[in-house]
């Protein structure tokens, strides 16, 4: 459940953290340094940080991971996002993983290993943030909340579901035409070619529907990211629900739909 002042889509507020996509292959997650000291700072001499909670350990055994590491250079399960810098006019520290072919584990028992990493710590970080009290100043806003499902018991449990601010749904409804459509297409197209080594399959794209709203298709028995109908005051943001999203890359290529699509918007915009 988010901060009880939060409602994303209903108002604007300084952002806790974005995702980003770069041309390099690499899903960016930039943290504002104020909610990163509070996540790795000790609350007292018996209580851990938040990065030191039982969620941690409980997120881990979901996806038979081992340690998360908080290092200056690295973050995550077996340090999966690497630094990538301090961002001082904007107060964000920045990490990002590597998606392409030349970096991921050529052993498929490996890969699948890496991309259960990817996926079980930005869940972690996701749910620990959407709860932090923290109050950030910065003039970058939040686009949008991430609620991210990362468990595998024999059967796999990777949902994206989300909300967005007023701004992301209004870009969407007069912005993503089929230039947009086309180059969010691509980048996934792109990162699927580098995590599958195969050519991009028919149910891979971005769309909107013809009221406007944002979807993802992923590879799978009719696996989507979508907009839900129900709000009709288009002064709201948007509500993200999503369909049987059973694998790791699934998620991973929904987040890189969404980031492409976060960053298109603040290239155009006031946000960033």
């Amino acid at each position: 459940m988010s901060h009880p002042r939060r409602n994303i889509r209903n108002n604007d507020y300084p952002a806790l953290y974005t995702i980003s996509w770069d041309n390099d292959c690499r899903l960016i997650i930039r943290i504002h340094q104020e909610v990163f000291a509070w996540l790795t700072t000790p609350m007292g001499e018996e209580k851990p940080s938040p990065l030191g909670s039982p969620s941690v350990e409980l997120v881990a055994s979901g996806l038979g991971l081992d340690v998360f590491v908080v290092e200056k250079d690295k973050i995550g399960y077996d340090g999966v996002f690497t630094s990538e810098s301090i961002e001082s006019t904007h107060k964000f520290v920045s990490f990002g993983v590597d998606l392409s072919q030349s970096n991921l584990p050529n052993d498929p028992l490996n890969k699948a290993n890496r991309f259960r990493a990817i996926c079980g710590t930005l869940r972690l970080l996701n749910r620990l943030i959407t709860d932090c009290e923290i109050e950030p100043v910065s003039s970058t806003k939040q686009l949008v909340t991430l609620h991210l499902e990362a468990d595998w018991d024999g059967h796999g449990h990777f949902d994206v579901n989300a909300e967005t601010s007023p701004e992301f749904r209004h870009w969407v409804e007069n912005n993503f035409l089929s230039e947009a459509q086309q180059g969010i297409t691509e980048t996934l197209a792109q990162v699927h070619s580098e995590i599958t080594s195969k050519r991009r399959p028919h149910t891979l794209y971005s769309d909107r529907t013809e009221d406007g709203r944002l979807s993802i298709t992923v590879p799978g028995e009719n696996c989507q990211f979508y907009a839900l109908n129900t709000y009709s005051d288009t002064t709201c943001g948007w509500e993200f629900n999503c369909h049987n999203m059973d694998f790791p890359i699934q998620q991973i290529l929904t987040l890189v739909g969404i980031a492409r699509v976060c960053d298109m918007i603040r290239a155009e915009t006031a946000c960033s």
